[in-house]
């Protein structure tokens, strides 16, 4: 898949890609502060702001910021609750799709996010509100149909991995399905499938690794497998990857680490200036390096473009505008 994505070839993938992001979709309160607060004292904020998030619900909106067509499957608070028309109208302003999705009897999950303007430092408190994650049920009975109708789809691996398993499954099987009808080889055929591995306490995701194009691994999760740095997170990683995969780790101000055709390539951290929000910067990442991995750029500079967004996220609250910040030429 690393060879025939980032072959530099431009003429078989249009500009107009479409993807779909699976996985959560999260109302963040946002408090602004000078310095993070010690425990059991008072300040006063910055500024406060309501903002959605999630790791798949950002990377649909980054996506669609760099000119991309995109959906957002996962699941919705009720109709009745208001949250549920304030994301809606959030996500049609950014132009993301959201016929795919679900709804719960549940409130949306939360978090709540201290944002230090002295480090840019983001801490979260993530509260769930007991809304069940997208089953496997709800995506085929949602997404089953539609899967041609996307170059890419995007899961963010959830803590119900065996439904995300039986997803993955899904899609390779109408991959593989479609490669007999036409004679591809079946790692040639769309829907390009990535997978998200961010939380370190997921149950046996090295079995998502081989039903994907592109692994994306986070930098907590590395550590808690024991490795150290990116070089050897993505070396180490890729035996539970199949043979046309790349793996993908960021690793903050060191840049990121590509495991590609048999050899780890790498990207300096871009200087971000600075800095005044880092939450979101990792989905950013994971955006900015689809966006041009999908266009059939080398992952050399696919991982080069997602750092230097990354970087530019850094010096802005939110991502309005983010689309202006980065104009690279990627040659």
């Amino acid at each position: 898949m690393a060879a025939d994505i980032g072959s530099g070839d431009e003429t078989s993938l249009s500009d107009d890609v479409s993807f779909l992001c699976v996985g959560l979709t999260v109302v963040d309160m946002i408090t602004v502060v000078g310095k993070y607060p010690e425990e059991d004292s008072d300040q006063r904020g910055i500024s406060f702001r309501k903002q959605r998030g999630g790791n798949a619900s950002n990377a649909s909106t980054v996506l669609t910021s760099l000119g991309n067509t995109c959906q957002y499957l996962g699941v919705l608070p009720s109709t009745s609750d208001p949250d549920y028309r304030w994301l809606k109208d959030d996500f049609n302003g950014h132009g993301i799709k959201t016929d795919l999705c679900v709804n719960s009897d549940r409130t949306c999950p939360m978090a709540n996010v201290v944002v230090s303007r002295d480090t840019g430092s983001r801490t979260i408190i993530f509260c769930d509100n007991g809304q069940p994650e997208l089953s496997l049920q709800q995506f085929m009975s949602n997404a089953g149909k539609s899967l041609h109708c996307f170059t890419w789809i995007h899961f963010e691996l959830r803590p119900n991995v065996e439904d995300y398993l039986h997803m993955l499954e899904t899609v390779e099987e109408y991959r593989t399905k479609t490669a007999q009808r036409t004679g591809k080889e079946p790692h040639t055929v769309t829907p390009y499938v990535s997978v998200e591995i961010e939380k370190p306490e997921l149950s046996n995701p090295e079995r998502a690794m081989m039903l994907a194009d592109v692994i994306f691994i986070s930098k907590d999760w590395a550590r808690c497998k024991g490795w150290e740095d990116m070089t050897t997170a993505v070396s180490s990683a890729s035996r539970w990857c199949r043979p046309h995969c790349t793996v993908i780790c960021p690793w903050a101000e060191e840049g990121a680490a590509a495991w590609c055709n048999n050899e780890v390539v790498t990207s300096t951290a871009s200087p971000p200036g600075e800095v005044i929000d880092t939450l979101g910067a990792g989905d950013t990442f994971v955006a900015g390096f689809l966006h041009t991995i999908a266009r059939h750029k080398t992952v050399s500079e696919s991982l080069n473009f997602a750092c230097k967004l990354a970087a530019a996220k850094c010096t802005i609250d939110g991502f309005k505008g983010l689309q202006g910040l980065v104009k690279i030429e990627v040659r």
